[in-house]
């Protein structure tokens, strides 16, 4: 059993989602509240909605939503938009194993749904009283031997349409699927698959071996109870089963049957991936007849599987759960599998499970994930389905909120490389590279924070320096251009002295200040970060904010002089570098040589210049004048380096503190204060628009 496709319209956080040829992985990941996690609760919906392994499966999902469907408007809490239709539907595929065993065992598998319909409960694997037997007993044979009909009838091909539509006021809507119906009743795990749900609510206590049950029937009937509802018992009592898998085993060994399954070899095997210092050592009898679960650490010493990390049980429970109730053929549902676990855990986590559980029992995982570290790993396995979601604030009306995460081209690998977090790349959607890099991600730290649905719509990228940033625009652009995407990719720049202006017919920007810090020199947000910082306002009035700023810069004067000069020298020295020749010259030495002298020539007399006094005086004058003049204005708040300014004011002002803190928390308090510079907005709306 797996899904092919899965389609949801207004349903919760879900506008609409379009996933399709879902391959052996599916792997979901977006921001917060982007309807991620419904997605899985709508699969639990529509399975429940066509049966389950008790009478009313479905009232268990209203029940955990805590929706009373007694009261007429109980069910508004299933709509993204009250005023239109919820729809979720599917294409299921079912294995060769799972329609020949529906196929050869029609009436076995039909009978016990007869039964619980007509008396009106479960009875899967229930008993009938000889009363009820007496009573109903023709009817049901009669029931049973037509639908057994109608099933065998039914399974035409492999793949089957499941699906409800729920108008605003009006009756459920359910397409009929007989197999799909039955199926999702018949609880034979090593068989017909079942879907098994694993909330991201998960918690691992510690644990004393309980009774060991040999009862199969009533283990059996216990996971049934917590396959898609009831979860939180799905992680406790694991030591127990451990016991319990023990016991069975040697059981069996004792009658001759053999290994019940290879267990421990695959719980070894997890601990040489993620615990290289560790090995299990297995279920241990001890004198007193009891059993202790020794793991042992690579310098010799021994503690309880129960003194693992929260991290590490993480990954060996949630794995053993799996792994010991070994379903097949079956879909399973993992809502944020890096719960508790840090990047080393999670490196080789997807691939391991698609191994283990998946295609070892043919199963079809599902897992949404905050994780960059597992997309990672995800991308570009062509057996992963990856997508990406994005809130419905963030997409208009009939868009899919889901984009499959590829990277078979070029230009896509270049994107999913550069993004920092690939948990919040946005597939097809704009790139806007800005400079920094490194620890420098200033500009894409103070556009997110002060422009969010901005950040939620592109993908905002950390390039480097400027001449790195436009480099990388260009071959993006060119590679891009080739495929008509040229106008999804965009750079922006600090305004400073540095390169020239872009070429015209670009998608290269700029800041209208010096640096992005220099959105930052505002005084209310500045004196708010002062009373944060040092729990008090050393300034009585914005002024005395303005007036510091400004000797701050005053400060600066010469510094910015000298980097003038250095510059006017070093672009000077660097462009009477021409060395070249005729590229069909035969006689490359005697032709390239009137070239190196006339570039000598040219350094030489550009020396004599710099070096003189009078034009070092001239240059500086200059420079000095244009500095003062902007100095006596506002336009030094455009001209000088906001970043300086800002740094030298904290090691004025703000004693104890580094520039990096007291910048962000000038920015969380322009983010409280609801500020959007114009300079910054003026920009980023051009992108957007475009």
């Amino acid at each position: 059993m797996r899904f092919r496709n899965l389609r949801i319209e207004n349903f919760r956080g879900i506008r609409r989602l379009v996933l399709d040829d879902l391959k052996e992985l599916v792997l979901i990941a977006g921001p917060n509240g982007c309807g991620k996690s419904a997605a899985l609760d709508a699969i639990r919906l529509l399975k429940s909605f066509y049966g389950g392994y008790q009478a009313n499966e479905w009232h268990q999902w209203m029940g955990e939503f805590q929706i009373d469907i007694s009261k007429p408007h109980g069910l508004r809490k299933l709509f993204g938009n009250p005023s239109e239709a919820l729809l979720i539907e599917a294409e299921i595929e079912l294995s060769d194993e799972e329609i020949q065993h529906l196929r050869n065992n029609a009436e076995s598998v039909i009978t016990p749904i007869i039964w619980g319909r007509i008396l009106g409960r479960s009875h899967a694997g229930g008993i009938i009283s000889a009363n009820e037997a007496n009573q109903y007993g023709s009817q049901v044979a009669d029931q049973v031997a037509k639908k057994a009909l109608e099933l065998r009838q039914a399974l035409v091909g492999s793949t089957f349409k499941a699906g409800f539509r729920l108008p605003p006021q009006g009756q459920l809507q359910v397409d009929q699927s007989i197999p799909l119906t039955v199926a999702f009743q018949t609880y034979a795990p090593q068989v017909i698959g079942v879907i098994d749900y694993h909330s991201s609510s998960r918690t691992y206590e510690r644990e004393a071996i309980g009774g060991v049950n040999l009862n199969l029937e009533a283990l059996t009937e216990q996971r049934k109870g917590y396959l898609l509802y009831n979860w939180r018992e799905k992680y406790r009592n694991v030591k127990t089963e451990l016991a319990s898998h023990y016991v069975r085993e040697v059981i069996a060994q004792r009658a001759g049957v053999g290994r019940v399954s290879d267990l421990n070899q695959t719980l070894n095997e997890l601990f040489q991936k993620f615990f290289p210092d560790k090995t299990y050592e297995g279920p241990t009898p001890q004198s007193d007849g009891s059993l202790n679960f020794p793991v042992r650490l690579s310098n010799g010493q021994v503690h309880d599987i129960d003194d693992l990390s929260s991290g590490e049980k993480e990954v060996l429970y949630g794995y053993l759960r799996l792994r010991n109730s070994a379903p097949r053929n079956s879909v399973i549902l993992i809502d944020e599998p890096e719960l508790h676990l840090n990047p080393r855990l999670l490196q080789g986590f997807s691939d391991f499970y698609h191994m283990h559980l998946g295609r070892a029992l043919n199963n079809q995982l599902w897992l949404v994930t905050h994780s960059d570290s597992l997309l990672r790993q995800a991308v570009g396995n062509p057996n992963f389905s990856v997508y990406h979601m994005s809130p419905v604030t963030t997409t208009v009306v009939g868009e899919n909120q889901a984009a499959p995460v590829v990277a078979t081209d070029d230009v896509e690998r270049a994107v999913v490389a550069m993004v920092g977090d690939l948990a919040a790349y946005r597939p097809r959607a704009k790139v806007v590279i800005f400079e920094g890099g490194g620890d420098s991600d200033t500009d894409v730290l103070i556009v997110s924070r002060l422009f969010p649905s901005i950040a939620q719509r592109m993908n905002l990228v950390s390039g480097g320096h400027k001449r790195r940033v436009r480099d990388l625009y260009s071959t993006l652009a060119e590679t891009a251009s080739r495929a008509g995407l040229s106008e999804r990719f965009y750079a922006v720049v600090d305004r400073d002295r540095g390169l020239p202006e872009p070429p015209e017919g670009t998608n290269i920007l700029s800041w209208d200040r010096y640096h992005i810090e220099n959105y930052l020199l505002s005084e209310p947000p500045i004196r708010a970060a002062l009373a944060s910082t040092l729990g008090r306002d050393p300034f009585t009035a914005d002024e005395e904010v303005a007036i510091a700023l400004r000797d701050c810069a005053s400060s600066i004067m010469n510094r910015l002089v000298l980097e003038r000069i250095q510059q006017d020298v070093n672009d000077g020295l660097v462009s009477a570098i021409r060395v070249n020749a005729s590229p069909r010259t035969a006689q490359p030495a005697v032709d390239l040589k009137p070239s190196i002298v006339g570039s000598l020539a040219r350094l030489r007399d550009l020396g004599e210049t710099f070096s003189s006094d009078d034009w070092l005086n001239e240059s500086e004058g200059r420079h000095r004048a244009t500095l003062e003049s902007a100095l006596e204005s506002d336009a030094w708040m455009v001209e000088f380096p906001g970043r300086s300014i800002l740094s030298l004011f904290v090691e004025r002002h703000v004693p104890g503190a580094s520039y990096p803190v007291f910048r962000n928390v000038v920015l969380d308090k322009m983010v409280e204060m609801g500020a959007e510079p114009a300079g910054l907005k003026l920009v980023l709306d051009q992108i957007d628009a475009a």
